[in-house]
């Protein structure tokens, strides 16, 4: 709304838009309302026909199938067949005793 204020044309562009629309509603609303049908069906139109030829296309699909291989993927990776029983793995770590608690053999 800021902006508005500032540029003195958007203004009398609404400004000339709402006189326009009062007259029509005064002289002749049946038209008026048939203009607005027209711009609702032809939205309707426009919005589906760009919908069919996306979908068409395959760009919305290319991820969807992307996303479903990483789901397969995944499931293959992480499945049930997996959480069954989980086998531990023997580390290469020993464990050296620490001789800290005996006396020492040498001179007293």
């Amino acid at each position: 709304m800021g902006n508005l204020r500032k540029n003195p044309i958007v203004l009398i562009i609404l400004a000339l838009a709402g006189i326009g629309l009062i007259n029509i509603l005064i002289t002749n609303p049946s038209s008026l309302f048939m203009y607005l049908g027209i711009i609702v069906v032809s939205s309707i139109v426009l919005f589906t026909l760009f919908r069919f030829i996306q979908n068409r296309t395959g760009t919305g699909n290319r991820l969807g199938s992307k996303y479903r291989q990483a789901v397969k993927q995944s499931k293959k990776m992480h499945g049930k067949s997996n959480l069954k029983k989980a086998k531990r793995k023997r580390t290469h770590l020993t464990v050296i005793d620490g001789k800290k608690d005996k006396k020492k053999n040498g001179a007293v």
